[in-house]
């Protein structure tokens, strides 16, 4: 762990500065928290953040780097992404502070510190970014956190990328309000999210999921391999196995799975400040709002 991390975040529990005390993190008022693998871990104990936590830490333990690719796309494709979902170039990134929230295996994270050196950040509130902190630890500066607390001091970020992330937590509107003020006047945020897909195998899909969802992981692992197999019988093969399995997991685990409007969101971004907000990018599941403040 960098000391310099500590300057972007805040205690969960109170909102005070926080300081290394070598196996452990802690604030002025005296709530503490461990360092795990090198990793500040601030998550508190709630039953919602270990459902959370142990439904992607599950999901990104089965990711192989270097084999495996995150939602069948390449390292390049998702760094093209990452710039045009964010409105900006290269040249911008440069000695900028860049979160990554929801990082999951912190592949992109790392990819973006590796090609334009901003000071890049990832987090997340599974156990993955232990296995990223080992990784890439050398390059980006990783936190574990529950993005429905607020764990960022105000005005430290020049821009948040969080997507496919927020719809994860028990509240979407609140988890937003958590990250929002982190951003610096001028700077941005991209989320991107699920919407409701109108046709009858998706919502024979979804109510099946909510039978599916509280199950315990080994009782869900069957279930994610039959529609697994599905997805990749008719997708004719090609995709690997490993890949579709990973979109799948995602689908039938979570706890939480949430469907927003664009217009929705972008009322609550206004709310939080945010003057200049933009349909981003949208695909069959979802889609991404760019917010400038």
């Amino acid at each position: 762990m960098t000391i310099d991390v500590l300057n972007y975040l805040c205690c969960p529990a109170c909102g005070s500065d926080l300081e290394s005390r070598n196996t452990s993190v802690s604030c002025t008022l005296g709530h503490e928290f461990p360092i795990r693998n090198g990793v500040p871990d601030l998550v508190q104990s709630t039953r919602a953040a270990a459902a959370i936590s142990d439904t992607f830490s599950v999901q990104w333990s089965r990711y192989e780097y270097g084999q495996d690719h995150t939602w069948s796309h390449s390292l390049d494709d998702r760094i093209d992404g990452f710039l045009a979902h964010l409105g900006i170039d290269s040249e911008w990134l440069r000695d900028k502070a860049i979160l990554d929230a929801g990082c999951g295996n912190g592949e992109l994270t790392n990819e973006v510190a590796l090609r334009f050196r901003p000071r890049m950040f990832g987090t997340d509130i599974s156990e993955s970014v232990y296995r990223a902190h080992q990784q890439f630890g050398a390059n980006v500066s990783f936190f574990r956190s529950n993005l429905s607390d607020s764990v960022l001091r105000p005005e430290r970020f020049d821009a948040i990328y969080c997507g496919g992330v927020l719809h994860h937590t028990p509240d979407t509107r609140h988890a937003l309000g958590q990250l929002a003020p982190a951003v610096k006047p001028a700077g941005r945020i991209y989320v991107w999210l699920y919407w409701k897909i109108p046709t009858l195998v998706y919502r024979a899909k979804t109510a099946l999921r909510r039978f599916v969802a509280p199950l315990p992981p080994r009782a869900q692992q069957p279930i994610v391999s039959v529609f697994t197999a599905a997805s990749w019988i008719r997708h004719g093969g090609r995709t690997g196995w490993r890949d579709h399995r990973l979109v799948q997991h995602d689908f039938w685990t979570p706890r939480y799975r949430w469907e927003h409007s664009p217009d929705e969101v972008i009322g609550w971004l206004h709310d939080l400040g945010f003057s200049d907000v933009s349909l981003q990018s949208q695909a069959r599941d979802g889609f991404g709002l760019l917010a400038v403040r």
